[in-house]
């Protein structure tokens, strides 16, 4: 299922102000002798899955949710294989891979549902210090 389907078909899902219009790579036309790999373009993702089957959370980053979420729902990711079916209730973009995966790691060391509850219901991510 892809993400365009399942945001869609009623799948919960959050877009905080920090997220550009277009959820895909938007990496543009590049030209010249020398161009830019799309890779280093492109932007990251925090996201966060919920279990509809025990309603726990998955905590995740990538450069592209679309693939992402879709080996999330094919039970290709172990770690989340035994939730499905899985929501996708939040993303957010981010300008770098690497800040993804910093909000990410932030985010699973509080290790607090009620953390995780608040950022889906105000459908954005605040983490003092940032």
């Amino acid at each position: 299922m892809l993400i365009s389907e399942a945001l869609s078909d009623g799948v919960r899902h959050s877009v905080s102000s920090h997220t550009e219009s277009s959820d895909r790579r938007d990496v543009g036309e590049v030209t010249g002798s020398n161009p830019v790999s799309p890779t280093k373009l492109m932007k990251g993702f925090v996201y966060i899955l919920q279990s509809k089957k025990n309603g726990r959370y998955y905590i995740g980053s990538t450069n592209d949710l679309e693939r992402r979420f879709e080996e999330h729902v094919e039970g290709i990711v172990e770690a989340t294989r035994n939730l499905r079916p899985l929501f996708l209730v939040f993303r957010q973009a981010y300008k770098t891979l690497r800040e993804a995966r910093q909000v990410e790691w932030k985010l699973k060391s509080f290790k607090r549902k009620d953390i995780i509850d608040r950022i889906v219901a105000e459908k954005e991510i605040l983490i003092k210090g940032d």
